[in-house]
Formats: C-alpha cells, sequence, structure tokens
C-alpha cells in the first residue's frame, strides 16, 4: 500500500508534464525560460562574482539612477538567503542572487520585454550595471543580436577573465529577454 502513495503523485506529474503545449517546455518538460545556459548551472556551484558586493551594487544602482532609493527601501542587504527583486518599471525586473558568504554576490539578473527590439532604457541600465561588475574593456551590443531557429529561444554570451559570463536570451514567442551576469 505504501508503495501506491509514493507512485501516485510520479504518476500524477508525468501526466501533468505531458499536459504542457509544446512551445512551454522543451523535450525533457523544463519550462522554456529555463532552458538558457544560465539555469544549466546550479546556483550553488557558481562562485561568487569578484570585486562585487550586496552594499557595493545596491549603492551603485541609486548613485547610477537606475533605481531611486524608494524602489529598494526594502532591500536587506544582510539577508543571504532570499533573491532580492527589483521592479523598474512594468516590464523590467533586477535580481539580485546574494551568496551564502557575506556580503557577496552570486549572480545578477534583468528581466525585460520587447528583446527582439530592446529599448534603450533596458540597454543602457544593462550596459551600466555590466560596467560596474566588468572591469575590461567590452561592448555588449553583440549580446543583442539574436539569430532564432524556428521558436527556439535564442542565447549569446560574452566570457572574460575569471570565469566572468554576460548571457542575453531572447523568447521569440513573447518576446521576453533575460540579461545575466555571473561566474562559471
Amino acid at each position: 500500500m505504501k508503495f501506491y502513495v509514493y507512485l501516485f503523485p510520479l504518476f500524477i506529474f508525468l501526466i501533468s508534464c505531458g499536459e504542457y503545449k509544446k512551445n512551454d517546455c522543451n523535450s525533457d518538460c523544463t519550462p522554456r525560460e529555463l532552458s538558457t545556459p544560465y539555469y544549466n548551472l546550479p546556483s550553488h556551484s557558481k562562485p561568487d562574482l569578484l570585486g562585487v558586493t550586496v552594499k557595493s551594487f545596491k549603492d551603485y544602482l541609486v548613485t547610477s539612477k537606475i533605481v531611486n532609493i524608494e524602489d529598494i527601501k526594502d532591500f536587506d542587504e544582510s539577508d543571504t538567503n532570499s533573491s532580492k527583486y527589483i521592479q523598474l518599471d512594468s516590464s523590467s525586473i533586477i535580481v539580485v542572487k546574494p551568496s551564502p558568504n557575506p556580503n557577496n554576490l552570486k549572480s545578477i539578473d534583468y528581466f525585460f520585454s520587447k528583446c527582439d527590439k530592446i529599448i534603450k532604457k533596458d540597454f543602457d541600465n544593462i550596459f551600466r550595471i555590466s560596467d560596474f561588475v566588468i572591469n575590461e574593456n567590452h561592448k555588449i551590443n553583440s549580446l543583442f543580436d539574436f539569430s532564432f531557429k524556428g521558436d527556439e529561444i535564442s542565447t549569446n554570451q560574452l566570457r572574460f577573465k575569471h570565469g566572468v559570463v554576460l548571457e542575453a536570451s531572447c523568447d521569440p514567442i513573447d518576446n521576453s529577454g533575460q540579461f545575466h551576469i555571473y561566474r562559471e
């Protein structure tokens, strides 16, 4: 009897996976937005970003006028367990993922709409954030030259010293875009 108690939820999961529309997930039923290289690397195995602390990044967002101080009034720098979500406008969000190591960051994510033709404000914000993290000359324009194969998500990467990766992805179905800064 106990065997069936464990088997039943597995059966339900397998059936529900089959109910996804084809373009909602890839062949192993991973949701489309989680099928980029960034999500293939488990968060706990990503090294911390070098030279960037939660406080320095928070301060930079304010001084560079990407956010207002009011936008991040609930931003708890001491909380190393939870991601921080910062709503920029109706369609853009910054996600700051802290490290379990005090004050360090694992990654910075920027979600935006209209990735087929990124708006200037999102591009400028992404450039300023990447410029803060990357201490070498770089041009991010090529990250947003997406080439699509049917309905597949297009992903571009730039790699730098110390394993730092800038990654941008665009979903041609809903034009949602993602930008990530992390280390491999």
